[in-house]
């Protein structure tokens, strides 16, 4: 029972770990940034592993979008190892 309990716990983590998205904003405050940058917005996406958020990234695109940033940096693992679809990435992309 226990091993069951602790199973289904674990299996429900990883698949919210891998099908959920996590917004984290983070404010940088530096002397040694110009004025130029106050209220500067950057959305960083990372470790997407080739993983597809609705149709052509529709749910991603719209938390994106909702952000309005001024910058999208794009790094991490895009594409998944097990994987190689590169459809969702490109698509995302665009």
């Amino acid at each position: 029972m226990i091993l069951a309990v602790i199973a289904i716990g674990l299996s429900l983590f990883l698949y919210g770990e891998n099908n959920l998205i996590t917004v984290m904003r983070v404010n940088v405050e530096s002397s040694k940034l110009p004025h130029v940058f106050d209220g500067y917005k950057i959305v960083h996406l990372s470790d997407l592993h080739s993983k597809e958020f609705g149709r052509e990234q529709k749910r991603l695109v719209i938390i994106i979008e909702n952000e309005n940033p001024d910058l999208i940096a794009i790094t991490g693992d895009l594409i998944d190892s097990m994987r190689r679809d590169i459809e969702p990435v490109l698509s995302l992309v665009k």
